[in-house]
C-alpha cells in the first residue's frame, strides 16, 4: 500500500464558511423568535382561561352533586386567586395573567341545580399582564349557568 506523502487541504470549513452559516441562522432565528414568543403568550392565555373556566365547572357540579349553594370569589389584577366555598382541589391561583370582570361577576353564586343567579351574569376577560393580544374571554349566562370561552376582539365576546 502506497501512501501519499502530499498534504491533504479539503479538511475543514473556511471562516468565510462559518460566517455564512452563522448569518444564515442569525436571520432564521430573527424571524423564528418573534413568532415563538407570541405561540408561548397564546398559550399562557389560553391555559388561563381553561383554568378559570374548569374551575367555574367544578364549583358548578360540586353545588349540583351536594344540593348546597356554591360561591366562587374571583378576583381581579395579575396572578389572581379564584376561591371557592366547595371546590374540592381548593383555591386556584392564575399565574402569568391579567383578569378583569364586571363588579357583578366578583362573586358568583352557583345554587342548588347549577344555576346562576340572574345578577351574575357578564362576561370575564383574561389577558396578557401588559394588555396586548391575544385576549380572551368567559361569558356567564344567568338561569341555567352556561360558560362559554371566546376570543374578546375590543368590545365583544366572539364564543367559540
Amino acid at each position: 500500500m502506497l501512501l501519499s506523502a502530499a498534504p491533504n487541504h479539503d479538511r475543514g470549513f473556511t471562516l468565510i464558511e462559518i460566517l455564512i452559516v452563522l448569518f444564515i441562522a442569525g436571520i432564521l432565528m430573527a424571524i423564528g423568535i418573534p413568532s415563538f414568543l407570541a405561540s408561548l403568550n397564546n398559550k399562557k392565555v389560553d391555559n388561563a382561561i381553561a383554568r378559570v373556566e374548569s374551575a367555574l365547572q367544578e364549583s358548578q357540579r360540586e353545588a349540583i352533586k351536594k344540593s348546597k349553594t356554591c360561591t366562587v370569589t374571583i378576583p381581579t389584577g395579575v396572578a389572581p386567586q379564584l376561591t371557592s366555598n366547595c371546590s374540592a382541589s381548593g383555591d386556584l391561583s392564575i399565574e402569568a395573567v391579567n383578569i378583569s370582570r364586571p363588579s357583578s361577576l366578583a362573586t358568583l353564586t352557583f345554587d342548588f341545580k347549577g344555576r346562576v343567579n340572574p345578577g351574575n351574569q357578564g362576561t370575564i376577560l383574561i389577558s396578557l399582564p401588559d394588555g396586548s393580544r391575544p385576549q380572551k374571554c368567559l361569558a356567564i349566562s344567568s338561569g341555567i349557568g352556561l360558560i362559554r370561552t371566546g376570543n374578546y376582539d375590543g368590545s365583544n365576546c366572539n364564543t367559540l
